[in-house]
């Protein structure tokens, strides 16, 4: 994990902002981070499956005539 330094050494506007703040935002990233793996994660199966449906929620709907 980052440290508090580092993060403000990435985006040194962070510099003006407390240590609780840049946790907070420094935690919601990471969170962010884990979300896009697990999407692309999840693509990845879904393309091993020959899913044509994003993330594999989507079902084709039948057509109505």
């Amino acid at each position: 994990m980052l440290s508090l330094e580092q993060c403000r050494q990435i985006e040194p506007d962070l510099e003006k902002v407390s240590d609780e703040e840049v946790t907070r935002i420094r935690n919601l990233l990471y969170g962010l981070g884990q979300l896009a793996y697990e999407t692309w994660d999840n693509d990845r199966v879904d393309e091993k499956n020959d899913s044509k449906s994003p993330l594999g929620l989507l079902t084709p709907q039948p057509e109505v005539e």
